[in-house]
């Protein structure tokens, strides 16, 4: 094949074209740029995405360990309504052993050492739920209670009083702490934490009766037949309240009341307290002047052998009063 241009011409011109068609430095410098920015977006993108994963997978993690804690916990809560303590604390250790800190499990768990005649373990997990949230009222509150029964009344009061610094509202702690004031014959404290139980729960019966019982032995009959009037509102027919209203209005010479009070007692024929209510309605009677009406009442105390021997001799006396007036 032959040519009319020369060689050199022709090899000239090839170049040419081929150094036009072909990338620049510039554009080759460009693609690389472009390239490793795609690079790094999608290695941002991946890591990105890969960390969500992770987060979510945790989060699930998460979210079964705690659903199984509850499942444990919920089921100690059964078995111990139950009382059956030894399954609740199978359940219960194994919550414990997911999460170290559980308050409410250790707390319960302590209950059911408690109910199991295991204090000191009781007492080690109610001081592991405090340590875990020092906040937490209902461990100090049972702690105080255990305490109690064991007979170390001032660490049951510092606990009672925890209870209370964490629960100011908690009339329990306060009642409790009453309580244990009295074990320790220190009334003046006591009434002051009853007077605080029944500010906060104005129709809390316990306080307002043993209220009234502490100010009737400190001889503040006043105070004492307000509480007691209280209590017997709340509980019109309980016999130990009526009992100890009467002896009150008795001590504070309002005989009419007295007698009333203690009529509406023996109307409840408590077998325990009769012969109590009989006696006071039989003082009542005599100090009104009705002298046949508290011969039958000394009569029916004398039953009980604790009055035998008083309600005798009143009704010697009162035969005796009797047979003058006639």
């Amino acid at each position: 094949m032959r040519f009319n241009l020369k060689t050199p011409l022709l090899l000239l011109l090839i170049g040419g074209f081929l150094a036009s068609v072909a990338p620049s430095d510039l554009s080759a410098q460009q693609n690389t740029q472009d390239w490793k920015k795609k690079y790094e977006k999608w290695r941002e993108d991946s890591l990105r995405i890969a960390r969500e994963n992770e987060r979510k997978k945790a989060e699930l993690e998460k979210k079964r360990i705690e659903n199984k804690k509850r499942s444990l916990y919920n089921e100690a809560k059964r078995q111990y309504t139950y009382r059956n303590y030894s399954k609740a604390i199978q359940s219960l250790n194994e919550a414990i052993n997911i999460d170290s800190t559980f308050v409410k499990a250790l707390y319960l768990r302590g209950l059911c050492y408690q109910k199991s005649r295991k204090p000191e373990l009781a007492i080690k997990d109610y001081r592991a739920a405090i340590r875990h949230n020092s906040k937490y009222a209902p461990a100090y509150f049972a702690l105080g209670t255990l305490l109690t029964r064991l007979g170390r009344y001032q660490q049951a009061v510092d606990n009672y009083n925890a209870a209370i610094a964490a629960d100011p509202k908690s009339y329990k702690s306060y009642y409790q702490l009453a309580v244990v004031y009295r074990k320790m014959n220190k009334p003046a404290q006591a009434i002051q934490a009853l007077e605080k139980a029944t500010e906060i729960k104005d129709d809390y019966f316990k306080a307002f009766y043993m209220l009234g019982d502490l100010y009737s032995k400190e001889g503040k009959l006043k105070k004492a037949i307000a509480a007691l009037e209280r209590a017997a509102t709340l509980k019109p027919k309980d016999a130990p309240t009526l009992y100890l209203l009467a002896s009150s209005y008795n001590r504070a010479q309002n005989a009419a009341q007295a007698l009333q009070v203690a009529q509406n007692g023996l109307q409840l024929r408590n077998k325990e307290w009769d012969a109590h209510l009989a006696w006071e309605a039989g003082v009542a009677a005599k100090s009104l002047g009705k002298f046949q009406l508290a011969i039958t009442y000394f009569q029916r105390a004398a039953r009980k052998s604790a009055y035998k021997e008083a309600a005798d001799f009143e009704i010697k006396q009162l035969q005796r009063e009797a047979s003058k007036s006639e």
